[in-house]
């Protein structure tokens, strides 16, 4: 069965640089940072699991494997179009009518 979680990749511009570092500049939280690490997700770099102290060089390709998402027992589907606005691999925005139910 395929991986299912959300992926970011980035591309290193500059040497020596740890990868905590890297990724605080691409804004990346130190929450996001602890989920990946406590909650299964995995930092990678040109394919091989690192982990925040590992020293980036330019050119290294850095994959952020997010953990699995957990649904709300909470959250209940609704019927309904959604007019997209923007959207590409990492950002979804739509137009919500008021009173539409939203989860962050």
């Amino acid at each position: 069965m395929d991986d299912q979680r959300f992926r970011l990749t980035f591309l290193v511009d500059q040497d020596n640089i740890k990868l905590r570092e890297f990724l605080t500049k691409k804004k990346i939280s130190k929450r996001t940072l602890a989920a990946t690490k406590y909650e299964g997700g995995m930092l990678i770099v040109n394919g091989i699991e690192r982990d925040v102290r590992y020293l980036l060089n330019e050119g290294d390709e850095v994959e952020i494997l997010f953990p699995p998402e957990i649904p709300s027992e909470g959250l209940v589907a609704e019927d309904g179009d959604l007019t997209i606005v923007f959207e590409d691999e990492a950002i979804l925005i739509h137009n919500k009518p008021p009173g539409q139910s939203t989860m962050t």
